[in-house]
């Protein structure tokens, strides 16, 4: 499966869909989509990246909630998704799954391709 990431627009596409993030939910798909299958990413790491310099006060739970978000968006995609309180976030991937990073006019050209393969299969 490719997944198609825009950065600017924080927009993430594949089979013909568009998912559109927040800024938080982004940075930690962006994470996720850069660890090695099953590496834990931990906690601390997590707190670094998407709070920067406003870490002061992040706890786990907030992690958990913004894992839940994420993984919520992103169920059709086959990515399971864990956070352990103590260690960090898991991540697997059922199947062979490609991150390409692109512009938000490529992503629109590819899913207009996309739609017309479709219906022209019909």
């Amino acid at each position: 499966m490719i997944v198609l990431i825009d950065k600017k627009n924080r927009v993430i596409a594949f089979r013909g869909k568009s998912i559109f993030l927040s800024k938080k939910e982004f940075l930690l798909f962006e994470l996720l989509a850069k660890n090695p299958q099953g590496n834990c990413i931990d906690n601390e790491t997590i707190i670094t990246y998407i709070w920067r310099d406003r870490c002061n006060g992040v706890t786990t739970q907030n992690i958990a909630q913004l894992t839940y978000l994420v993984r919520k968006k992103t169920r059709e995609l086959p990515i399971d998704i864990s956070h352990s309180k103590r260690e960090g976030i898991y991540t697997y991937m059922n199947h062979r799954v490609f991150f390409l990073n692109c512009k938000g006019y490529i992503i629109k050209i590819i899913m207009k391709l996309y739609i017309y393969n479709k219906k022209s299969n019909l």
